[in-house]
Formats: structure tokens, C-alpha cells, sequence
């Protein structure tokens, strides 16, 4: 089922990513990445993986992500959009996940999900 969700997203034209990092019960960083792409005539949205992280710095997600691109042969280029909470370690412009990637692919569009923003807002009602 893994491989045949990886060879619809490669065969995909465009592609979008919805990245997070949370910690689990064992206090271990794991960073989830959801893939949304096209299969046939529909758009669907697939967990592409769980990655355990060592630590939370933008670099350290960044090349997690990166490395998990190169292994499954996944083309940036097809990545349009790529969707991140507002933590310093996705956001930073200089050091976070959202400045790396930009630097490497600049036609990357990066969002701030509103998921996220609707839990922050309703911190505050």
C-alpha cells in the first residue's frame, strides 16, 4: 500500500505537502508528512511517512525531508505548495524548515495552516 501511495505521488503532475512536528509519548520529535497529488480524475491526500527526528531545528527537518525526497525518488520540482504550522523551527525566514526551502526551490509556495491558526485563535476565545 506504501509503494503504490509513493508511485501516485511521483506520477503525479503537481504535488503538495502538509509538514508537522509533534512529539510523541516518549518525548521523541516525529515529523509527519501528508502528500496531496493527483490519482486518476480525483485529488487525494495520503500520509507519505513518520519520520523520527533528533532534534527540531529547521536544518534537522529540512534534510529529514530532504533525504526522504531523494530516497523515494520524489521530484521538488512537481511541488507546488507545502503547508507548515507557525513554529520558529518551520517559519524562520533564515533557519527554519520554510527559509531552507525556499532558498532551494523558490517556486515552492509556503503556507501557514490554517488548521493551526484556528487552534491559536481559539486559545484566545
Amino acid at each position: 500500500m506504501r509503494e503504490q501511495i509513493h508511485e501516485d505521488f511521483r506520477s503525479s503532475p503537481y504535488t503538495a505537502l502538509a509538514i508537522d512536528e509533534s512529539t510523541d509519548i516518549t518525548s521523541e520529535a516525529q515529523l509527519l508528512v501528508y502528500g496531496k497529488f493527483a490519482r486518476g480524475c480525483r485529488i487525494v491526500e495520503e500520509l507519505l511517512c513518520c519520520l523520527t527526528l533528533h532534534s527540531t531545528t529547521g536544518h534537522d527537518i529540512s534534510s529529514a525531508v530532504d533525504t526522504f525526497f531523494t530516497e523515494n525518488q520524489f521530484d521538488w520540482g512537481r511541488v507546488v505548495e507545502c503547508c507548515i504550522d507557525g513554529a520558529p523551527s518551520m517559519m524562520g525566514r533564515n533557519f527554519g524548515f520554510r527559509g531552507i526551502l525556499q532558498r532551494k526551490f523558490p517556486h515552492i509556495h509556503i503556507k501557514h495552516c490554517i488548521i493551526h491558526r484556528e487552534a491559536l485563535a481559539s486559545k484566545e476565545l
